[in-house]
């Protein structure tokens, strides 16, 4: 019987296997991480950990030597033992969610998220938040930190604890190998489409 998570990735992935990710993704969102010993799925496990890497449903926590930084695109994934992946807390989310209803609802699980962690200002979040992601779309999901501020500052909401908020929960994070060149520039989890 096909679950109601793997019908929902099936309509966002319409070209992968999304048995096994299924699984995997069910595994993570149980702890919020993963380790490369839990995942045991013989010559695939190579091409699943790479798709959850590049849609960030997986991070590992494995960082580069030179910065240390822990933005996403410093990580380094690397398919051996004593490895382990975390999971942004809004894809755990997501994934509960879409398990529930079969449904991929970036949305519906971020106000469950803000509202479990007792976010006053619910609404004007997801209202900057869709601003953000709409921008981001079109700038290959990337975003400047001075347009990020300006929606929050447009919806009533603190420049500052939005940005923390949202990296905290993994809708965004820093882009370390743009900073010098563009000053602060966020990726946006592509998870979040």
């Amino acid at each position: 019987m096909v679950s109601r998570l793997e019908k929902a990735l099936r309509r966002k992935f319409p070209y992968e296997d999304v048995f096994l990710l299924t699984d995997l993704l069910l595994e993570a969102s149980l702890k919020g991480v993963v380790s490369y010993e839990e995942i045991n799925f013989e010559g695939k496990m190579g091409d699943l950990l790479l798709l959850a890497y590049q849609q960030r449903m997986l991070i590992p926590f494995r960082t580069s030597q030179v910065s240390k930084s822990l933005a996403w695109d410093n990580r380094i994934l690397i398919f051996q033992p004593q490895e382990s992946y975390e999971m942004p807390l809004i894809i755990r989310y997501l994934v509960k969610n879409a398990e529930k209803t079969g449904k991929w609802s970036p949305f519906k699980a971020l106000k469950e998220c803000l509202t479990d962690l007792g976010e006053k200002k619910i609404e004007q979040t997801l209202k900057v938040t869709r601003k953000i992601l709409r921008k981001a779309k079109k700038e290959n999901y990337k975003i400047v930190a001075e347009q990020i501020s300006k929606f929050a500052v447009e919806v009533g909401v603190n420049p500052s604890e939005l940005i923390g908020k949202l990296k905290g929960l993994g809708v965004i994070s820093p882009c370390s190998r743009k900073f010098l060149t563009e000053g602060i520039v966020y990726e946006v989890n592509p998870s979040m489409y």
